[in-house]
C-alpha cells in the first residue's frame, strides 16, 4: 500500500502512528497525520507549515487525550485519514509525480478543511490553490522522477541493452 510513499512520508505516518498511540487514540486520525508531519522535522512541507504558529500544541490541546497505548499494538487508519492518503495520491497523480511525499500529505489535510488538522491549517492562512501552485512548481527532487528504461550501447559489441538506472523526463 505505501510503494509509492518517498522515505520522508513513510516517516512521517510513523510518526502520526506514534502521536496517536502517545495520546491514547484507537485509531489514525488526520490530526495525527498533521503531527507526523511537524514531527518528523525538515522535509517537503516544511516551508508551508514552519511560518504557522504552534499548531502542534493546538492540536494536542484540542484532543481527547487517554491512556498511552504501547507501540507493540497495531493502530488502523481511521475513514477520514484513509480518505486524506487517497486525495495525497490523486495530488500525487494530478502532478504526474512518481511518489507521493510529505507535500502531497499537506495537500490532503488542506482539502478537507471539515477535520480538525484542515481546519486549524486553513485558519492560520494556509491555502490548497497557494500550496498546490508552489509544489508543482517546484523541481522534483533527484531520483524522484518516473521511471523509463534507457537504452545503452555496449562498446565493441554492436548490441544495445536496457539499463537499470532510473532517468527523468
Amino acid at each position: 500500500m505505501f510503494e509509492r510513499y518517498n522515505e520522508d512520508a513513510r516517516r512521517s505516518l510513523f510518526y502520526a502512528r506514534y502521536e496517536a498511540s502517545l495520546l491514547g487514540s484507537i485509531t489514525i486520525e488526520p490530526e495525527h497525520l498533521l503531527l507526523g508531519l511537524l514531527r518528523h522535522g525538515p522535509n517537503s512541507a516544511s516551508p508551508f507549515l514552519a511560518p504557522l504558529p504552534d499548531i502542534r500544541s493546538a492540536l494536542v490541546h484540542g484532543a481527547q487525550t487517554k491512556a498511552w497505548i504501547p507501540t507493540s499494538v497495531e493502530i488502523p487508519f481511521s475513514k477520514t485519514a484513509k480518505q486524506a492518503l487517497q486525495v495525497a495520491a490523486q495530488e500525487s497523480d494530478r502532478l504526474q509525480h512518481a511518489h507521493i511525499g510529505p507535500e502531497h500529505l499537506l495537500r490532503a489535510l488542506l482539502a478537507d478543511p471539515t477535520t480538525a488538522a484542515g481546519d486549524l491549517l486553513t485558519r492560520n492562512g494556509l491555502q490548497l490553490d497557494a500550496v498546490r501552485q508552489q509544489v508543482a512548481g517546484c523541481p522534483r527532487p533527484v531520483g524522484q522522477g518516473r521511471w523509463r528504461p534507457r537504452r545503452t550501447h555496449l562498446p565493441n559489441s554492436g548490441v544495445k541493452r536496457r539499463c537499470s538506472r532510473s532517468t527523468l523526463r
